[in-house]
């Protein structure tokens, strides 16, 4: 298991019994988390539910999506490959997730961070995106203010 998943997978595991796979409880129980929570590495809504990449050893085809659905996870988006899945469950069920056959390995996504900044970007904001395009270099959009 990647080592961004392995403390959660070990936090839920420890709980005192009794203790539900809650947010309270598991930042309270693991300092790790706890700080994985502040530094927006690792989001958990207040049901306990939160986001992974799942990454099959295969293209993900609807057998690997039931499997998943089966798991208790939420299917939120597949991309263009079929090698990333963005899933939410349960956390008490993320090393559940991580065993499936199917699945190569699970980490957490890469969240956006506000105001951490660049000095090679700062002041592009709502400037032109310019991209190669064989012959020259075409528009492709404008670079966004920032991620909220």
């Amino acid at each position: 298991m990647p080592s961004n998943v392995a403390p959660i997978e070990s936090a839920v595991r420890n709980l005192p019994v009794g203790r539900a796979a809650l947010p309270a409880n598991l930042y309270a129980a693991s300092d790790r988390l706890n700080a994985m929570s502040r530094g927006h590495i690792l989001r958990m809504d207040e049901n306990g539910f939160m986001q992974v990449y799942c990454h099959p050893n295969e293209v993900a085809h609807a057998a690997t999506l039931d499997r998943l659905l089966s798991a208790g996870a939420v299917i939120e988006r597949v991309d263009e490959t079929g090698m990333l899945v963005q899933v939410s469950g349960p956390v008490s069920k993320v090393a559940e997730t991580a065993d499936l056959d199917q699945v190569g390995h699970i980490s957490l996504p890469n969240y956006g961070r506000t105001n951490i900044g660049s000095p090679q970007t700062q002041g592009d904001s709502r400037g032109p995106l310019v991209v190669p395009d064989g012959a020259g270099c075409r528009l492709a959009g404008i670079v966004s203010w920032n991620i909220e």
